[in-house]
């Protein structure tokens, strides 16, 4: 199993734990429990992190790239647009810093040989 998949399996399974209207009280019970606790560990993986709208977790950002949850509704709307740009900046960002580097290390070269 890779990163990518964790994220639409737990949303799959908290979603197939919805309770019905002809559940028991321990079936209520158990499904409440279940939930509670998978939303409880995995917290961080279906929003971005408090304080930092840009802090995308990387289990988002791996099933956003993972072409085979691409047709899944998670994440949606403004969430894949937000996990898309993030995306986007960090590869702007990284290919600055290349420049960058390369920049530098082409100046040394050139006055090293002067």
């Amino acid at each position: 199993m890779s990163i990518s998949a964790v994220q639409p399996l737990i949303k799959g399974v908290v979603g197939s734990l919805s309770i019905n209207a002809g559940d028991s009280d321990y079936a209520v019970s158990f499904k409440k429990t279940a939930v509670s606790e998978l939303l409880g560990r995995f917290e961080n993986m279906f929003s971005p992190l408090p304080g930092d709208l840009w802090a995308i977790p990387v289990t988002l950002k791996a099933s956003a790239l993972d072409i085979r949850f691409h047709k899944l509704k998670s994440p949606a709307g403004r969430q894949a647009r937000d996990i898309r740009v993030c995306i986007e900046n960090e590869l702007v960002a990284y290919g600055n810093q290349n420049a960058a580097a390369s920049a530098l290390g082409a100046n040394d070269a050139n006055s090293s040989n002067t």
